[in-house]
């Protein structure tokens, strides 16, 4: 389990690696393969893998250092699985233009673009894209999953060495990434944790921003604070989104006699905000009904695959 005061050392050493011989290579080994299918020649193939890779670096550099809290982790993933109409990605939903956000615990499943082998997302990136569509050419979004290196349950990781013929890894490496233009609508949620990832990636910008979260400014430990000062790295905090937790709703009209008290899962609404003149997506988290002194009923519920 990560803790977040490690974050910010996990996006410097991150950044380090991604600069090294070892890291260029790998990263423009990994595009070229994620481009494999674009209809264009190796040249030009080559110079989008560049392009994608040094962005890569830039994001590293420049993103705001983000934590995410088991707790919250849950409630999203939830949010994500229960959207009843897909989102769009929109800049204005967004936590932040550029994040880097490590999970306290990873995110776990299979990939069906790597022959359903077992696949563990640590961290996200994202950063501004320009357009990969040449009928549209709109702007958008590129989001980068991260595997921790030294995962023993993925199979992603533990192959890393004998495929690639790296011996030096930073503490994540690369493991998809997930091009999004300005309007498009989320993946359906077919249970590849590529598109898992991508609609639990517009679920936290959405989710993160309500009252059920709690989005504070920490600093990290000096040794990690001075070191950023040495490197002149932009961020020297780290934001830890966490759960707020919220009392019960539990009042009820006297005139009704309930006989238990039951959970209300949790759900997205609508809603119209006056001050940005437009609708917005709200997610109401689960709360438990019913007067406080009967029994809690419970009906069978989703179980999340977290790392044991």
């Amino acid at each position: 389990m990560t803790n977040w005061h490690d974050a910010l050392d996990t996006q410097m050493d991150q950044h380090r690696w991604q600069r090294t011989q070892d890291g260029i290579n790998y990263q423009r080994t990994f595009f070229n393969w994620m481009l494999n299918d674009i209809d264009v020649t190796q040249e030009i193939r080559d110079y989008v893998a560049d392009d994608l890779s040094d962005r890569l670096i830039q994001t590293l550099w420049q993103a705001d250092t983000i934590f995410l809290t088991s707790d919250m982790l849950h409630v999203i993933m939830q949010a994500a699985q229960d959207f009843r109409e897909l989102p769009t990605f929109e800049e204005f939903t967004l936590i932040t233009p550029q994040g880097f956000c490590v999970f306290e615990e990873p995110i776990v499943g299979t990939s069906s673009a790597d022959k359903g082998k077992l696949l563990t997302v640590k961290a996200i990136s994202w950063g501004p894209m320009g357009f990969l569509d040449m009928d549209t050419q709109k702007n958008g979004l590129s989001i980068t999953y991260f595997t921790d290196t030294h995962d023993e349950i993925s199979d992603f990781a533990r192959g890393l060495r004998e495929t690639t013929g790296i011996n030096e890894f930073g503490p994540l490496v690369t493991s998809f990434f997930y091009p999004a233009q300005w309007g498009d609508e989320a993946p359906e949620d077919d249970g590849n944790l590529v598109y898992s990832v991508a609609r639990l990636f517009l679920a936290m910008q959405i989710v993160a921003q309500q009252r059920i979260a709690s989005m504070g400014r920490r600093p990290p430990a000096r040794a990690t604070r001075r070191r950023a000062q040495r490197l002149k790295f932009p961020q020297s905090e780290v934001t830890v989104i966490t759960l707020r937790h919220k009392a019960s709703k539990t009042q009820e009209p006297q005139d009704v006699n309930w006989s238990r008290r039951w959970l209300v899962r949790g759900h997205w609404r609508k809603q119209w905000y006056p001050s940005l003149e437009r609708h917005q997506w709200k997610y109401i988290a689960e709360f438990v009904k019913g007067p406080p002194d009967k029994p809690l009923v419970l009906s069978e519920r989703r179980i999340f695959n977290f790392k044991q």
